[in-house]
């Protein structure tokens, strides 16, 4: 089972990775700076990592790396408070994680515009 398992996430993983090399490829330049592909994963980094990754960059990379950076987090604060919001003991705690959630999902929304306007979209 969990080869199979692994087997269904190592063929999505590939298929992602072809689907981007693909659309990399064969996409046509959406603003006059084309976006750098980031590999980087925002959720295996400290926020010490992602301060002087950021350090590093002025301008349009810094830009695109925020974004990213900043959308990757809220999501996945997004993930944890859901989980708040439905399994807490506490009242006081889920309605806490229903006041950000709602917050957090609005920012996402935006930063995803602003990727998409200037060009960084990832999705």
């Amino acid at each position: 089972m969990k080869r199979m398992a692994f087997l269904a996430a190592s063929s999505f993983v590939l298929g992602v990775a072809l689907t981007v090399v693909f659309m990399r490829a064969t996409s046509t330049k959406v603003t006059q700076t084309s976006a750098p592909i980031i590999n980087k994963d925002p959720y295996t980094m400290s926020f010490a990592d992602l301060s002087s990754d950021l350090s590093s960059r002025q301008g349009d990379p810094l830009d695109h790396y925020t974004l990213y950076y900043l959308s990757s987090i809220d999501q996945n604060t997004i993930a944890l408070l859901r989980k708040a919001r439905s399994e807490a003991k506490h009242e006081e705690l889920r309605a806490y994680a229903d006041q950000i959630i709602q917050r957090r999902a609005n920012e996402v929304d935006q930063l995803y515009a602003w990727q998409k306007t200037w060009g960084y979209s990832h999705h």
